[in-house]
C-alpha cells in the first residue's frame, strides 16, 4: 500500500464490514487514514470499530443498507460531517440475488 497516499486521504468510506470492505477498513485506518465504515449490521460494525480501538485507531461508523438510496445519501451527509470529503470509496457492498448464475445474464 502507498503509505503517502494514505496518509494524505482525508477519508476513506468502505462500505461492507466483511471480506474486502473490512480488511480494507483496517488497512487504511492502521495507516493512519481517516475511515468511515459502513454496513447494515450495526453490531459488526461496532466490532470493527473496537478492534481497531484496542490497537489505538479510530474509525467512524455508519449503518447503512446500500440499496436504500435515502440511506447511502444519510451516509454521505453523515461523512462530510464527521470528517470531511471522501477521497477514496471503497464500494465492497454485496448483493443477495437469488439467481446468481451467469447463463441468465
Amino acid at each position: 500500500m502507498n503509505a503517502r497516499l494514505v496518509k494524505r486521504s482525508d477519508c476513506v468510506d468502505c462500505r461492507s464490514v466483511q471480506w474486502i470492505g473490512r480488511e480494507t477498513a483496517i488497512l487504511f485506518a492502521r495507516e493512519g487514514a481517516r475511515v468511515m465504515a459502513s454496513a447494515r449490521r450495526k453490531n459488526r460494525l461496532q466490532e470493527l470499530q473496537a478492534s481497531l480501538a484496542k490497537e489505538g485507531r479510530r474509525i467512524e461508523i455508519f449503518p447503512a443498507d446500500a440499496s436504500k438510496a435515502e440511506e447511502m445519501i444519510q451516509l454521505a451527509e453523515q461523512m462530510r460531517a464527521q470528517i470531511g470529503q471522501s477521497d477514496i470509496l471503497v464500494d465492497a457492498a454485496g448483493t443477495n440475488t437469488p439467481d446468481r448464475s451467469l447463463g441468465t445474464c
